[in-house]
């Protein structure tokens, strides 16, 4: 699988794929990760994540060529373990579902910002919104960012 200079789709910043291999060669995060909608066996996503940070100095074109030396071990490591599918769904979540920055979701980060302040007791800041709106609003995001479930599974 060709991963240079992988490009995320709709202009977004290229894949984070350094960091990705770090969170996903954490131990503590691999319960989390059915929860943020991947797919592949968290054993093998270990594994694979640790062999990619673990030899891509030896593969890399210099510094500027880690990021492809990493992507192209742990998508090449989760197809011999778990087959072509596991592969490419995990280049599509890295691509489409992992944002680390606000310019990969502009739509949505500035939103979110407008949100956090709605909600956010501890600025003093007021969304100016009818009473009952921001009430509907502020509570649906409010729901929307429990993070109750991942609590329940890290303990």
């Amino acid at each position: 699988m060709d991963v240079r200079s992988d490009d995320a789709p709709w202009g977004r910043a290229p894949v984070p794929w350094v960091e990705l291999a770090t969170l996903f060669a954490l131990e503590c995060v691999a319960p989390l990760f059915e929860l943020a909608g991947l797919v592949i066996p968290p054993a093998l996503l270990l594994s694979s994540s640790r062999r990619a940070l673990a030899e891509c100095g030896a593969v890399a074109e210099g510094p500027a060529g880690v990021d492809d030396a990493i992507a192209q071990i742990l998508l090449t490591t989760v197809a011999d373990g778990g087959g072509p599918d596991e592969a490419q769904a995990l280049r599509r979540w890295c691509r489409r579902t992992a944002i680390f920055a606000h310019a990969d979701h502009p739509q949505w980060s500035g939103w979110a910002h407008v949100f956090e302040v709605a909600v956010s007791d501890e600025r003093g800041e007021e969304l100016p919104l009818p009473a009952r709106e921001k009430a509907a609003l502020t509570t649906s995001y409010g729901l929307f960012h429990r993070i109750d479930d991942a609590r329940a599974v890290v303990r």
